[in-house]
């Protein structure tokens, strides 16, 4: 009877635990599918309802495995909190992602990749909207020139300036500063 009781409450540990790692992985947004389709977690899982020795085997197992994954995300958000960062520094400058990799000394299409996977576009696509954002508040805050906010937020080309303003505001630039002044 109390060998019954010792797996019974095994196994209402090994659930909780399992159960607290995914809540706290699906608060982050991340996936725990990552973390259990693991055959060795499986395993372990299961013998962790065995013995308390099995049971303590398990929960290592299943916290390193835990922490992997958060700070991983961790890392990746450090590296897009820097690739934002270089960006908004440089917001005049039209830098490219080589550029952004070597000063941050990441390779470029890691840094993509990890950018996209956090901020869920690429760094391009972002650095555009940074630009063009910045425009926005220029042309409603200020009596600038538009060829002079082009050349603040980073075109060189006022009529590709132009053209990717009215892609993403419906207006020229001239049009979008008479309608919101």
């Amino acid at each position: 009877e109390s060998q019954r009781l010792h797996r019974q409450g095994l196994h209402r540990l090994v659930q909780t635990l399992g159960n607290l790692m995914t809540q706290q992985l699906e608060i982050r947004g991340m996936k725990a599918t990552q973390l259990f389709d693991d055959p060795k977690y499986a395993k372990l899982y299961a013998m962790g309802e065995t013995s308390v020795k099995d049971c303590m085997v398990w929960i290592e197992y299943a916290l390193e495995q835990y922490m992997d994954q958060v700070m991983g995300e961790s890392k990746d958000r450090s590296v897009s909190d820097r690739i934002k960062n270089y960006i908004k520094n440089n917001l005049e400058n039209d830098v490219s992602r080589e550029e952004i990799a070597s000063f941050l000394g990441f390779n470029p299409d890691y840094l993509d990749r990890t950018f996209k996977r956090t901020e869920g576009l690429s760094i391009t696509k972002y650095q555009l909207m940074q630009r063009l954002n910045r425009a926005e508040q220029l042309l409603k805050e200020t009596d600038l020139s538009i060829s002079n906010i082009a050349v603040n937020v980073g075109f060189r080309n006022m009529s590709h300036f132009s053209k990717v303003f009215k892609q993403i505001y419906g207006n020229s630039p001239e049009s979008y500063r008479k309608k919101k002044g």
